[in-house]
């Protein structure tokens, strides 16, 4: 990794964390802040270029803080705002027309997109668990949408990253993609 990269993904690092200070993750009082790191940290593991590794980290900038897009083009370049843009839906829409809007945008993604789906799925999923173990069934409580629809909503997105199943970086999170739905969704967490 040249020294430029590794100098954008430490601002990016730094961006992230400052764009979205005093944010807790749903229902918790953990540092929003995790969730993006861990989504990097696994985009790394999955041998990511340094411009997914960015948009690992900035992926929810757009949604949940007032960053826009052409912030994120001018900061770290047009990539990895295309990037940014295709994991960010659109909050004036209900969630099931939102959510579908995600499932089917993954029907013509190449490997770059969908893995950026893939590891923010599999974080959200880790912490889902590890929230549902301690609070039981009134973690379903601070959704927008009911165990039910949560549930279609990642077996839908599951089924939709079927291209990473054979991905050699990626299949070993898509297999732990299935483990931890299989555990959450059948109350077994």
């Amino acid at each position: 990794m040249s020294s430029e990269k590794n100098h954008l993904i430490n601002e990016a690092i730094t961006y992230a964390t400052a764009c979205h200070a005093g944010q807790v993750r749903k229902g918790s009082c953990h540092p929003y802040i995790l969730h993006p790191l861990e989504t990097m940290l696994i985009l790394f593991h999955m041998n990511a270029d340094d411009n997914l590794l960015i948009a690992g980290v900035l992926h929810d900038i757009v949604e949940d803080t007032p960053a826009t897009l052409e912030e994120i083009c001018d900061r770290f370049g047009s990539d990895v705002a295309s990037l940014v843009a295709f994991h960010t839906e659109d909050k004036s829409r209900g969630w099931t027309e939102r959510k579908s809007a995600a499932i089917a945008s993954l029907s013509g993604a190449g490997d770059r997109e969908m893995m950026l789906i893939l590891a923010d799925k599999v974080s959200n999923l880790r912490s889902s668990i590890s929230d549902y173990r301690e609070i039981g069934e009134q973690f379903w409580d601070k959704f927008n949408a009911r165990r039910e629809q949560q549930n279609w909503y990642y077996m839908k997105m599951f089924d939709a990253l079927k291209p990473m199943e054979s991905h050699p970086a990626a299949s070993p999170y898509y297999r732990e993609m299935k483990d931890l739905l299989s555990h959450l969704f059948s109350g077994r967490s």
